[in-house]
């Protein structure tokens, strides 16, 4: 079923989901954004308050009822529900505890985890249109919007050191130039899309060719942005692991699984004899040129771990507001950040809750990978891809970060809907 009509039930959820991605964009930057959006709906605030509104949806749309009958089992109508009474119990702790910050400054530190409740919005849109290409779909094309943008601005930077739209009051001149050029974020989708366009791109899904060319072109403007704009090598890893797992596994002929060996012959010599494998390794070597960020993760991991065995249970660090509790928050350095040691920095601030929200929702996605692996292997190898990239990318760039955690929903959707259409028929589901 690909109905494109508008359906007077499900625009409201539409536009919810349209307004979490492009906010999460920043609307490309092209525009500042009025104060009072900035106030409520900037990067601060945004978190809990579309996180409620996301909430609200899920009540007003019967959100358990729907999943324990559209899933065939009870995990996510469970498992949504009790997410929102973990932050709530999060929420009374730290204001106990860090009772110097406001309500608003808590909620800030924890709204994130109140998105789990897309899961239920994004299936009840795939279920609507017959599948997540529609929705997929649109999200690619607002990614493509952004490489687009990011590419542009790379020459500009290029030829003149200038910023373009709102970018120059948007950001400073420390985090915008590494090796004499712009470095600006992908955006937690922007990284993903790369990964999900080279597997609708390799396994050939549809047999259509103009969808093929499609996202290849896609793939191609995203490693472009992934290599000389982002520049992040955590990102370039995780990434490099994601398709090298595709080319390797989602193969089921003799002649695809030869063209994986050459491909991977290919990019093997060429990264060997070209200096880059070197230069990527050498630049977390503390004498590099990078060394100071390589010392500065070394001593916050050492840090947040004694935080994190100090209260198992909370983190020694907790959801302290850094304005009110700088040196618990940065460490007697101060040079400490949770954002750089991902799934530690994560462990040291909401403690065994993190367990909750990362590892259960992640080792489910393995369960699932294992029970399609069975009957689609080209589904199974996709959704192992995503398992893979969720680990390989806890260590400093962690989903459930506040800066990345719009993606998780999403992943968690995708793989739930593959698992019930395999599950209801075996057949096989384009996946964009």
């Amino acid at each position: 079923m690909n109905n494109y009509t508008i359906n007077k039930k499900t625009f409201p959820l539409r536009l919810y989901l349209a307004v979490v991605i492009l906010l999460d964009f920043h609307l490309f930057y092209i525009v500042k954004f009025p104060s009072f959006i900035e106030r409520y709906f900037g990067s601060s605030n945004r978190l809990w308050l579309l996180g409620f509104v996301g909430f609200a949806f899920y009540i007003i749309y019967k959100g358990s009822k729907f999943l324990s009958t559209y899933l065939g089992n009870a995990f996510y109508a469970n498992y949504i529900p009790l997410a929102g009474m973990a932050v709530v119990v999060l929420i009374i702790y730290t204001q106990i505890v860090y009772s110097a910050q406001s309500l608003n400054d808590t909620l800030r530190l924890c709204g994130q985890y109140l998105w789990y409740s897309q899961v239920f919005i994004y299936l009840y849109l795939f279920r609507s249109d017959g599948g997540p290409r529609r929705v997929l779909g649109m999200i690619n094309k607002i990614a493509i919007v952004w490489y687009l943008i990011l590419i542009a601005q790379y020459f500009v930077f290029q030829s003149s050191g200038s910023l373009i739209f709102d970018l120059k009051s948007s950001f400073t001149s420390e985090i915008l130039v590494r090796d004499q050029g712009i470095r600006l974020s992908l955006k937690s989708i922007g990284n993903f899309m790369i990964v999900n366009n080279y597997y609708y791109w390799y396994t050939s899904y549809g047999n259509n060719i103009k969808q093929k060319v499609w996202s290849l072109l896609s793939f191609l403007l995203g490693v472009f942005c992934l290599v000389f704009v982002q520049q992040t090598r955590g990102y370039m890893l995780v990434i490099a692991i994601s398709l090298i797992i595709i080319t390797l596994f989602a193969n089921d002929t003799t002649t695809k699984k030869m063209r994986a060996g050459i491909i991977l012959i290919v990019v093997a010599v060429y990264i060997g004899t070209s200096g880059v494998l070197n230069d990527f390794f050498g630049s977390f070597d503390l004498g590099a040129q990078y060394g100071g960020s390589t010392l500065a993760r070394v001593n916050a991991t050492e840090y947040y771990w004694k935080a994190f065995l100090a209260n198992p249970v909370f983190g020694g660090v907790g959801l302290a507001a850094e304005q009110y509790y700088f040196s618990l928050v940065h460490g007697p350095t101060a040079l400490c950040y949770v954002d750089d040691v991902g799934f530690l920095g994560s462990l040291a601030t909401t403690g065994m809750f993190s367990m909750f929200f990362f590892l259960v929702p992640a080792f489910r996605i393995f369960n699932v990978a294992r029970k399609v692996m069975r009957y689609d292997r080209k589904l199974g190898i996709y959704i192992y891809t995503i398992f893979a990239y969720l680990m390989f990318s806890c260590g400093s760039l962690i989903i459930i970060n506040q800066q990345r955690f719009v993606l998780f929903p999403l992943l968690i959707s995708i793989v739930e809907f593959l698992n019930v259409e395999v599950a209801n028929d075996n057949q096989t589901q384009e996946i964009v």
